[in-house]
């Protein structure tokens, strides 16, 4: 769980936190991969599946004759030149799963979905309860999965500035 990995939380969010776990484990030997994810409480086959993920992407790209050789990414871009890329390509693909900081209901944050017209609050295994309010801007947020149980949650979130969104989406946000 996330929550549980102080030290490996992002101030960009869970999507920015899973970035990083996912680099640490490509990091390690093959044989001592499954070791580290138990020691750690990470999930060793979800890790396995986002790395095949990972190849079969790097493939598709390899072969449409884009440029983008791990080394050459690795060795010429800064942490925070490949986070920024990240959080465009986050940007890009979920820019409709957009939430706005809405206030507060007993001592939680409530943030209203745009799409949807409807209240949800972050789930307690995000980051955001990890690294404090103060660490984060939380006014927008795009999430990946939303789930229904006394109330609606959003998991898997990225902070996002809003400019950045802007040169995505076909609506205006303000």
């Amino acid at each position: 769980k996330l929550t549980k990995q102080l030290n490996k939380a992002n101030r960009h969010g869970d999507h920015m936190t899973l970035h990083n776990i996912f680099n640490q484990f490509k990091a390690k030997k093959k044989k001592k991969r499954r070791e580290w994810c138990e020691k750690k409480e990470y999930s060793f086959n979800a890790l396995r599946l986002a790395e095949q993920t990972y190849f079969e992407l790097y493939t598709l790209v390899r072969k449409s004759k884009l440029n983008v050789g791990k080394k050459l990414v690795r060795t010429y871009m800064l942490q925070q030149e490949i986070e920024e890329k990240i959080l465009r390509a986050i940007c890009a693909g979920f820019h409709a799963n957009l939430a706005y900081f809405n206030g507060r209901i007993h001592d939680s944050n409530v943030y209203k979905l745009v799409e949807h017209n409807q209240e949800a609050f972050i789930h307690n295994e995000s980051v955001l309860y990890v690294l404090g309010e103060n660490d984060l801007d939380k006014r927008f947020l795009i999430f990946g999965d939303l789930i229904r149980n006394d109330k609606l949650y959003m998991k898997n979130f990225t902070p996002i500035n809003l400019d950045m969104l802007a040169e995505f989406s076909h609506k205006h946000y303000s």
